[in-house]
This record gives structure tokens, C-alpha cells and sequence, in this order.
């Protein structure tokens, strides 16, 4: 899809949520509530599949051996990112020498 298709169709989903704090201040331009986002990806069929739960540590890090294959959107500390067959896809490398913790990733159900 198209960034601007993509930029309103998050705008359209905030706009149509209940307005609460987290997501009264979600914005494309200054950081998309999790909230928002979650219900974009998951009206376009992608599925969520955690990789950290509470207590458990971090068990998978942002690089090539402990992601599958595929594209997959993961989500890391205070940022989202694209890796398509354990390539990442950021405007900047923000796997900390593939020691970043990955919290968990979305794909293509």
C-alpha cells in the first residue's frame, strides 16, 4: 500500500476509537498508539504472535537466526520495524548489533 493510504487509513481507525488518552495523542507524524495500529494490521489479516511474555525475559532478538522466514512486522521497544526474510527493513539500523529484543511480530495469517 501507499504511505498515504496507509497514513489516513490509521488516522480513519483513531478517529473512530473511543478517545483516550493513549489514543487522542496517536498521530502518524509524532508515533501511532499501539492500539491504533494493532486494530490497522489486523483488519488487513496479518496475525499477532508474541515472543516475550511477562517473566519470561527476552527470548528472541532482531536478527536473521531467531525470526522466521516471510515478511513480519516486529515490534520492539518504543518502535516497529519490517524484516522480509530476515532482512531488516528500517530507515536506520535498529537491531543494536542483534542484541535488540524483539517483543513479538505480526504476520500474514
Amino acid at each position: 500500500q501507499s504511505y498515504k493510504s496507509v497514513y489516513y487509513g490509521l488516522l480513519e481507525i483513531k478517529q473512530d476509537m473511543r478517545q483516550t488518552k493513549k489514543v487522542r495523542g496517536s498521530h502518524s507524524r509524532t508515533g501511532v498508539s499501539r492500539n491504533v495500529y494493532d486494530k490497522y494490521l489486523a483488519a488487513f489479516g496479518w496475525q499477532w504472535v508474541p515472543t516475550m511474555h511477562i517473566g519470561s525475559g527476552c527470548t528472541t532478538h532482531l536478527r536473521e537466526d531467531e525470526l522466521p522466514k516471510g515478511r513480519l512486522i516486529v515490534r520492539l521497544s518504543r518502535h516497529i520495524s519490517t524484516v522480509i526474510d530476515g532482512v531488516l527493513h528500517d530507515t536506520y539500523d535498529c537491531s543494536r548489533k542483534g542484541n535488540r529484543c524483539v517483543y513479538g511480530y505480526w504476520a500474514k495469517g
